[in-house]
């Protein structure tokens, strides 16, 4: 569930957001603790999921986590800030997936990839349409 190379474009991201490092979340070497890093892909999946207009159109239903890849690929340092790309890669059925970027010094230092799913009753249930076209919105523009 690694995120290919066409997928390490920040481009192809249709939304970002600046986040700065903080020193509390260093680790002993001086490098922001991967615990601290996946809080940020945190945040980027709950921009998503917990949006108003996404909670409403779920209506009693509800969204989990049910697989996150999250890659190290270079030490991310305090206090240079970053950038955090998110979005969508696959929307089923029930299911969709988000893809995030973490970028630093124009280098992505990390990655993740969550699939989500819907549920009701806790049982995966077919997304809502207007919960569809809220996640559309955020798909991946296609490769350049």
């Amino acid at each position: 569930m690694t995120l290919e190379a066409d997928f390490l474009d920040p481009r192809r991201y249709r939304w970002t957001m600046d986040v700065n490092t903080r020193y509390a979340d260093l680790d002993p070497n001086r490098h922001v603790n991967n615990v601290a890093i996946a809080a940020l892909f945190e945040d980027a999946r709950a921009r998503i999921d917990w949006s108003a207009p996404f909670r409403e159109g779920l209506g009693g239903r509800t969204a989990a986590v049910v697989a996150h890849d999250l890659r190290y690929r270079e030490e991310v340092n305090w206090p240079a800030p970053l950038t955090l790309c998110f979005g969508v890669t696959e929307i089923g059925r029930s299911s969709w997936t988000i893809a995030s970027l973490l970028i630093q010094h124009d280098s992505v230092r990390a990655t993740s990839r969550a699939v989500m799913v819907c549920t009701l009753d806790e049982r995966s249930t077919p997304l809502p349409e207007s919960c569809r076209r809220i996640l559309e919105s955020y798909l991946l523009r296609s490769p350049s």
